[in-house]
C-alpha cells in the first residue's frame, strides 16, 4: 500500500506542473484566437472587399497546441517510467539465444516480495510489441511482468516456421519452450524477490495455447491463468483445477465462437464450476466453483484480437487468487 501511495504521489509531482502549463497555453490560445473569429461574425465585410486577417493567431494556435501536446506526451512517458523499469534478460539454450523482457516495480521496498505475471505473445509477434499493446505492467504496477520471446515455429499459418511462436503440445520440439519457461522462472527467482504463491500466466493466440500447455505441464506453479484468443489442444491432459479467465471474440476467424464455448465448457468441467454464470457490468461472466477455482469469461464482439479492456480485467482476476497452502495429514501431503 505504501508503494502504491508513493507511486501516485510521484505521478502527481510529474504531471501537475505540466498540466498547469498546458492549461495556461490553451487559455492563451483562446484569448488570441477567439476575438478575431468574433470580429469575422459580428462585423460584416462589404461585398467585393477582401477580408484582412492576420496569420499570427493561427501560428500561435498551432505552435502552442503542438507545444502543449508535446508536454503532455512527455509527462505521460515520464510518469510511466516512474511506474516500472524494464530490462532484457538473455540465455543460451541448446545453442539458441533466448530472451525475455522483464518489467519490475520501480519503487518496490527491498523487503517486499512481488507477484509475477508471465505473458506470451501470439505467433509472429514479439515481446516488446506485446508489452506495448497489452501493458500488464501498467495494469499491475506492483507486479513483475515477464514477456518471454518466442522463436521461429512452424504452424498451420506459417508452415515454413519463419515467425516466432511457441510449442503447442507436450514434448513437441523437444519440449523446447516448457524448458525455457523453467529456466526463466529459475532466473527470476534468483534475481528478484518474488511471491511464489502469486505466479500467473497469460497469453494471446499461440501464446494462449502455450498458457494452456503450462496449465497441463506445470499446474502447481500457477495461482491462476488467462488464455486469450486460443483453444486447449486435444493432446493436453489438464486435470488440476485452477482459476482461469478466458477471453474470446465473437467474430474470431481463427477461434470460432462454437469452439470457444467448448473450451469454456472444458474449463468448467476441470474446475468443477457451475454452469450458471453471473454476468458483470464489464461484459464478463463468472462461473463459480465450490473449490475456489472459478471460470470467468470475456466474450467481446471483435475478431482475433486482445481487446483494450482485457489486460485490466485479467489483472483484476489475478489479484483475487494465490496458491493455497498444501494440507498435511499424518505427515503426508
Amino acid at each position: 500500500a505504501a508503494g502504491y501511495n508513493l507511486r501516485k504521489l510521484l505521478r502527481w509531482i510529474v504531471l501537475a506542473p505540466i498540466f498547469w502549463l498546458w492549461c495556461r497555453l490553451t487559455a492563451t490560445i483562446v484569448t488570441q484566437v477567439t476575438p478575431q473569429s468574433r470580429l469575422d461574425v459580428l462585423e460584416p465585410v462589404p461585398v467585393g472587399t477582401p477580408k484582412s486577417r492576420s496569420p499570427r493567431p493561427k501560428r500561435i494556435f498551432q505552435g502552442r497546441l503542438f507545444s502543449g501536446t508535446l508536454l503532455l506526451l512527455l509527462a505521460l512517458a515520464v510518469s510511466n517510467s516512474v511506474t516500472a523499469a524494464s530490462e532484457t534478460l538473455t540465455w543460451t539454450m541448446d545453442g539458441v539465444e533466448r530472451s525475455a523482457l522483464v518489467f519490475t516495480p520501480a519503487d518496490a521496498p527491498k523487503s517486499d516480495v512481488s507477484p509475477v505475471v508471465f505473458a506470451f505473445h501470439g505467433h509472429g509477434g514479439n515481446s516488446r510489441h506485446f508489452a506495448r499493446n497489452a501493458s500488464f505492467q501498467t495494469a499491475w504496477p506492483e507486479a513483475i511482468v515477464v514477456y518471454m520471446q518466442g522463436v521461429p515455429t512452424a504452424t498451420m499459418v506459417d508452415p515454413e516456421g519463419k515467425l516466432p511462436g511457441w510449442q503447442r503440445d507436450p514434448g513437441e520440439l523437444g519440449n523446447r519452450d516448457v524448458k525455457f519457461f523453467d529456466l526463466v522462472l529459475a532466473t527470476i527467482r534468483k534475481k528478484y524477490k518474488i511471491d511464489d504463491r502469486r505466479i500467473y500466466a497469460t497469453g494471446f493466440s499461440n501464446g494462449g495455447v502455450f498458457t494452456y500447455l503450462l496449465w497441463a505441464e506445470r499446474p502447481n506453479i500457477f495461482a491462476a491463468l488467462a488464455p486469450c484468443g486460443s483453444l486447449p489442444r486435444p493432446t493436453l491432459r489438464i486435470t488440476v483445477p485452477k482459476p482461469v479467465f478466458i477471453v474470446s471474440g465473437q467474430k474470431d476467424p481463427l477461434v470460432s465462437l462454437a469452439n470457444a464455448e467448448r473450451s469454456i465448457a472444458f474449463a468448467q468441467k476441470v474446475n468443477h464450476a457451475s454452469n450458471d454464470g453471473e454476468s458483470g457490468n464489464d461484459g464478463t461472466v463468472l462461473y463459480k466453483s465450490k473449490e475456489g477455482t472459478p471460470v470467468e469469461t470475456l466474450v467481446h464482439p471483435g475478431g482475433h484480437m486482445l481487446p483494450p479492456a482485457a489486460p485490466k480485467l485479467v489483472v483484476e482476476f489475478f489479484r483475487k487468487y494465490e496458491l493455497r497452502p498444501k494440507i498435511v495429514l499424518n505427515g503426508t501431503q
